[in-house]
């Protein structure tokens, strides 16, 4: 059965609050707000962390990507992979997985998911963002963890975030 989640913020904070297992973020997009919590929210855990996201230098110049975040979670000792043509977003927090799950990175930092949101208001009230993800389970879980897994990936390091930034500057 299909369990829709229409608050993704309040699913990540709930498995975050009850890890039990490892924490791999899939996105393209990773902004400077969202790259601190994950950074804080890995300091001192017992946990393995690692982001996985694609270091494309567009991206990044469009403020979908930030750099100085990648850098914070590489500080946090977070591992940063980098998968090609990456356009997915799912989340496996312990044991518990959320895939179509809103934008992680927003270019609007102010409006950026877990950054400020007010928790206060409808999700249906005029102007909430519209926000609808899949909690997957079990077997669809394990399926989405294998497609993921298949993909080459290469691990990210300081060496890469310079060549990212000047690729930024660049642009």
């Amino acid at each position: 059965m299909v369990s829709i989640v229409s608050s993704p913020a309040a699913w990540f904070d709930s498995a975050l609050a009850d890890l039990d297992d490892d924490v791999i973020l899939v996105s393209p997009h990773i902004v400077t707000g969202f790259a601190r919590f994950i950074a804080e929210a890995a300091a001192g855990s017992p946990r393995t962390w690692a982001v996985v996201t694609t270091i494309d230098p567009a991206v990044a110049a469009r403020g979908y990507l930030s750099v100085d975040g990648l850098q914070l979670l590489v500080d946090a000792e977070v591992q940063i992979q980098h998968v090609d043509r990456l356009r997915t977003h799912c989340f496996f927090v312990g044991r518990r997985a959320l895939l179509g799950t809103a934008n992680l990175g927003m270019a609007d930092e102010s409006s950026g998911y877990l950054d400020g949101e007010d928790e206060t208001s409808a999700e249906d009230a005029p102007g909430a963002p519209m926000e609808l993800a899949v909690e997957l389970t079990g077997d669809q879980l394990a399926e989405a963890w294998a497609r993921i897994a298949r993909r080459r990936s290469v691990v990210v390091n300081a060496r890469d975030l310079d060549w990212l930034r000047a690729q930024v500057r660049q642009a």
